[in-house]
């Protein structure tokens, strides 16, 4: 069964990257993110609800600035 996880990546520069993803386990939910930005360190991982949903809500914040 898949679950959402928070993925937060890091540029060598230091900018910052937050995605959702569905995996099965934490390691695919890294393997996904890795896969899709290469160039990108994770720097967290988590399936918390909380943090999902504080990550959602505040995208959905700055998109109705």
């Amino acid at each position: 069964m898949t679950k959402k996880y928070l993925v937060s990546l890091l540029t060598a520069s230091g900018k910052t990257k937050n995605i959702i993803v569905e995996a099965v386990s934490c390691n695919q939910a890294d393997e996904l993110a890795s896969q899709q930005f290469p160039s990108y360190e994770i720097s967290r991982i988590t399936c918390d609800e909380k943090d999902i949903r504080y990550f959602s809500t505040v995208k959905e914040m700055r998109k109705h600035k």
